[in-house]
């Protein structure tokens, strides 16, 4: 595959707030330095609008689920991934990489990409993941690419959305279960169960995290403490029980089920 055959197979998106020039000039250097094109997908900045009463963001079931709203920055966040997802649909692009504008690429990513797009019939989303602790639960390897990287099917559900691919099918469908959301997006493409997508996972990626950069998202998100009292409070107890227990069976059952019927066909070399 040629570079220009490669660049109208995978389009490239990086997700940048418009204010944020160096962050933008730094990606873009990065990609064109590995004769990768980009388009710029400018980021909904959540703190600069009145992001709870956004109506992507189902307030009552967040609060119900977990006790306290999403961050502002995670509500910007979500929005910024449903922006990429419309403007693939708009633009008929059957496949694309999918970027925050936080992080680094190694040299061989443009070979990664090619041969992720070879093994397209497979998947309908790769999650690109660096914890390698994931593997400490139960997963399958489905394929060894050429290079370092294995394509996994994962028990686990990890954080995480600063690079994925993504197909036309899974755009439409996130978008679909993200009409009105109340939980973060990494945290919606690790609910494998609840989209139906054929998600696998690329460890180690071509794309690291630079957890130097400061998160646009904002320090708020760590803040635990509950914003509800009385029986709202008590009604969310029961309503975390039933989440967290539910979300861990579902979840195993899912990734038996996928591991005993995926049918992975070979790379088409």
């Amino acid at each position: 595959m040629t570079s220009d055959q490669l660049k109208q197979a995978c389009k490239i998106y990086v997700i940048n707030r418009q204010q944020d020039t160096e962050r933008r000039e730094r990606v873009t250097s990065e990609l064109r330095s590995l004769g990768l094109d980009c388009e710029i997908v400018r980021a909904i900045d959540g703190y600069a609008i009145d992001a709870h009463k956004a109506p992507e963001y189902d307030a009552k079931k967040r609060l119900r689920y977990f006790g306290r709203h999403m961050t502002e920055g995670e509500i910007g966040c979500l929005m910024s991934h449903r922006k990429v997802y419309k403007t693939m649909l708009d633009q008929s692009v059957s496949h694309a990489l999918v970027l925050e504008d936080d992080v680094h690429f190694e040299s061989d990513l443009p070979q990664t990409l090619e041969q992720l797009i070879n093994n397209a019939d497979n998947w309908d989303i790769v999650r690109f993941i660096n914890k390698l602790k994931v593997l400490k639960s139960w997963h399958t390897t489905f394929d060894r690419l050429e290079n370092k990287y294995a394509l996994e099917l994962l028990q686990a559900a990890p954080g995480a959305a600063y690079a994925y691919m993504i197909n036309e099918k899974a755009a439409k469908r996130i978008l679909d279960v993200t009409q009105t959301n109340w939980l973060q997006i990494d945290v919606t493409h690790s609910r494998y169960w609840k989209t139906g997508l054929k998600t696998l996972c690329l460890i180690p990626a071509p794309v690291t995290h630079d957890y130097e950069i400061q998160s646009t998202i904002g320090e708020k998100r760590f803040d635990k403490n509950l914003q509800i009292t009385g029986i709202a409070k008590l009604t969310h107890m029961l309503h975390r029980f039933w989440f967290k227990v539910s979300s861990s069976f579902l979840k195993r059952a899912h990734y038996i089920f996928q591991k005993s019927t995926y049918r992975y066909k070979p790379s088409q070399k």
